[in-house]
Order: C-alpha cells, then sequence, then structure tokens
C-alpha cells in the first residue's frame, strides 16, 4: 500500500468587524497572511457609543426589578378610623447596578477621547497625554490645553469646535450640561463606587394589592419627595381597612445619583442626555475630518498549526 496522505494544515479565522457588518471568514493555508480592511476612523467611537446604549438598556431593566422591591408601610393610627402614618421602604440598589452605570459612562468618555486621538493621528503618532478635555471655566480649560497639552497635534478648527462643546461654554446651566455630568461621574467612579439612593416624587400613584383585586389608593397626599425611612404622618387610606398595609407605587418611584446636583433626576434619564449629546451633537461635528480618509489595510500572519 502506498503512503497515507496527510492533509496540509491550516488556520481557519474569522474576523469580524461589527461596526461596518463586514465579515472575512476563510481557511488560510499554513504561512499565509491575513489581509483585512480597518473602517473609518469614527467607527470605534460609534461602537462605543453602542456599547454605552447597550449598559443603559441593563441599567434601565434593573432598575425595573428594583422597584418591585420598594414600597409605602402604613400603619393604623389607634383609635382612629382610616387614618395611617407612612413610612418609606426603599432598599438601596444592588451593587452590580453601581458596576454596569460605571461600565456605561466608561464607554462615553472613551469616546471622546476616541476623537482627539483620530484628530491627531492625522499628524503623527498621538502623544499619550492626548484626551477630551472637559472644564466647567476658561481657565480650567486652558490649564488643559496650554499647561496639559491635552490637544497635541490636533488641528486648530477641530480645537475650535472642542472648546465650544465646553460646559463653561453654555454660561449659568453648566452644571446641567451633559459634559459637566458626565465629568463630574467619572471622576467620582474613578474613586469609588457611585452611590445610588431610591427616591419617589411627590404626588405619586398608589396601590394596594387585595386578595383577588388591585385596589388603587386617592387619598394618599404626598408633597414631599420620600426617601428611606421617611414618615408621613395622618393620611387618609378609606378603600381598604387593615391594621397595616403594604402600599405599592405606580409611578413616581426612580433611582437617583446621591449626593450631586442632579438628585432629582433619574439615572437612566440623565445617562440617556448624555448619550444623545455626544452621538448626536458631538460626533457629527468631526465628521468632516475625516470625510477623505479611506480604509486601511490590516496585515498579520498566521503561524503553522501543529
Amino acid at each position: 500500500m502506498g503512503a497515507a496522505r496527510t492533509r496540509p494544515s491550516y488556520t481557519k479565522v474569522v474576523l469580524a468587524f461589527p461596526s461596518t457588518s463586514a465579515m472575512l471568514d476563510t481557511e488560510i493555508m499554513s504561512g499565509f497572511a491575513v489581509v483585512g480592511f480597518m473602517g473609518h476612523p469614527l467607527d470605534g467611537i460609534r461602537e462605543k457609543i453602542t456599547r454605552a446604549e447597550a449598559h443603559l438598556a441593563a441599567v434601565s431593566a434593573e432598575i425595573e426589578c428594583h422597584r418591585s422591591k420598594c414600597a409605602i408601610l402604613a400603619r393604623k393610627q389607634p383609635n382612629r378610623d382610616s387614618i395611617y402614618d407612612l413610612y418609606a421602604s426603599f432598599p438601596d440598589p444592588d451593587l452590580r447596578l453601581s458596576c454596569v452605570v460605571s461600565d456605561c459612562l466608561n464607554n462615553l468618555r472613551t469616546a471622546l477621547d476616541y476623537i482627539v486621538y483620530e484628530l491627531a493621528s492625522q499628524n503623527g503618532e498621538p502623544a499619550i497625554y492626548n484626551m477630551f478635555p472637559i472644564a466647567n471655566t476658561s481657565d480650567a480649560y486652558q490649564r488643559q490645553v496650554d499647561g496639559r497639552d491635552r490637544l497635541h497635534d490636533v488641528p486648530d478648527t477641530a480645537r475650535a469646535i472642542i472648546e465650544s462643546l465646553q460646559p463653561f461654554s453654555s454660561g449659568d446651566v453648566k452644571r446641567k450640561h451633559p459634559l459637566y455630568i458626565l465629568n463630574r461621574l467619572f471622576n467620582t467612579d474613578k474613586q469609588q463606587t457611585l452611590p445610588l439612593i431610591v427616591a419617589c416624587r411627590p404626588r405619586p400613584t398608589l396601590f394596594v394589592n387585595g386578595p383577588n383585586v388591585r385596589t388603587s389608593v386617592a387619598g394618599i397626599r404626598i408633597s414631599q419627595t420620600l426617601y428611606d425611612g421617611t414618615r408621613v404622618a395622618e393620611q387618609r387610606i378609606t378603600e381598604v381597612d387593615a391594621d397595616s398595609l403594604t402600599v405599592k407605587i405606580e409611578h413616581g418611584l426612580y433611582v437617583a445619583f446621591k449626593d450631586v446636583p442632579w438628585s432629582d433626576s433619574a439615572v437612566e434619564d440623565l445617562l440617556l442626555v448624555i448619550i444623545e449629546f455626544i452621538k448626536d451633537r458631538v460626533v457629527p461635528r468631526f465628521e468632516p475630518f475625516f470625510d477623505n480618509e479611506r480604509p486601511k489595510h490590516l496585515v498579520s500572519s498566521v503561524g503553522r498549526c501543529p
């Protein structure tokens, strides 16, 4: 019998580019090279924003799940018909939620730094200290740009755009500026886990789950924001007769960042504001700088399979 035939060794290579929906799936004989293409310079930035949107969806789902754990405890006052004292019972969100929020913020902050990197790349290798500066005052911005050279090799026209996007350029509302919020939360997250708190807005929609039916509770008048442990005295509840009740909240409950100027805003609302600002108002401003960019060849060698 003749010598047994042997199959040549090969490597199966899959190159995926999610942002461009391009995929190369091929068998490369040993010793060959893989030739692919890098996409548009802004593709990595858009992908970071897409990941932030996915994290936001996870945040919203986690918060919706946590709402079911929150309630208002009603205790009937002795010898007084239908008069109850209310106590908010809002457990703190799971630590996992803070971590997902952190992932969302990191993707958004990184997307901004990618913009500066791509702009500087047009003039050579970007400096390690390049980044997208965010400042609350003009003096602080100049320290970032002149003192720390954050925009090294970035074109002057792009520098002007970056400056126009700064929180200090928005006047008296700078503390509500999306980049101010991002910068404040991102810097906090670098030092500690982002503290979150559950709150309930004034005039919430309330109900009680009975044995066979859900009963709306209309007699409660809550004119203040409730936090865990808040007591609201002498509220009339006529819909249900019991010494104690667990009153559920249908509308009005939200999770907020703790110890920040926007503690009256829901976490997911703030994240959405930041995402939309970067996606719709920042990235498009820099697209003209890359209009003439062509895909770059990416070459990597493939070793022999055993």
